[in-house]
């Protein structure tokens, strides 16, 4: 079974559970989350994402998409370098199949089978079964960093944080809360670090002709 398959219908609450907590625990509030970026690695709309924040009980259909939403969503806001959409012969020639599927998973009348799901999306650089997850999985899946971030900078601004955690790798789309966990790891790294006697404090030092007396 796929490990995003096992996750628990429950999980999307537990995140947005958590990020309450956190939120007030680091001085931050909802309107600082860059949901621009949730909305981009998701398809789910802004006011959709922000009533999921604030505990509002959405009926999972509301973050559901279809599969043509989902590829029309990712072909108009993943497009070339001259700003222009992929064609569908561009499309059919990265996933190696055949113009035709490609006008027919846009139009709905196929789906595709997990090769062609899984070429689309890493073609056009989303998580693995973006095109198949539930939309609550999918969102779920998006804020799970957010959470895993304000964590880490809630333990960063408290006390007793290892040298090695401050060091440890964050990864967040949120550019926001990453400026903030930069700014913490800066200020916890550059304070002064108590220098202490390895050798203890009842250790005998050299006199100045480095014999002991």
């Amino acid at each position: 079974m796929d490990a995003v398959d096992a996750l628990p219908e429950d999980d999307l609450e537990a995140v947005v559970s958590a990020i309450g907590d956190l939120l007030p625990q680091v001085g931050m509030a909802h309107d600082d989350l860059d949901i621009d970026a949730v909305t981009y690695a998701t398809g789910i709309a802004q006011d959709k994402v922000k009533a999921v924040l604030r505990g509002d009980k959405l009926d999972p259909k509301e973050l559901d998409a279809s599969l043509p939403d989902r590829l029309a969503f990712l072909r108009e806001t993943r497009r070339r370098d001259d700003g222009e959409r992929y064609t569908y012969d561009q499309l059919a020639e990265r996933a190696h199949v055949s113009k035709a599927l490609i006008s027919a998973l846009f139009s709905g009348t196929r789906n595709p089978g997990v090769p062609v799901a899984g070429a689309l999306e890493d073609f056009f650089r989303v998580e693995p079964r973006f095109l198949t997850l539930s939309g609550r999985r999918v969102l779920a899946r998006a804020l799970k960093p957010i959470e895993q971030s304000l964590i880490t900078l809630s333990l960063l601004r408290g006390a007793g944080v290892s040298r090695w955690a401050m060091r440890s790798s964050i990864a967040t789309q949120d550019d926001k809360l990453g400026r903030a966990l930069q700014d913490a790891i800066a200020e916890a790294l550059s304070a002064p670090k108590a220098q202490s006697d390895p050798r203890g404090a009842g250790a005998h030092r050299p006199n100045e002709s480095g014999t002991r007396p």
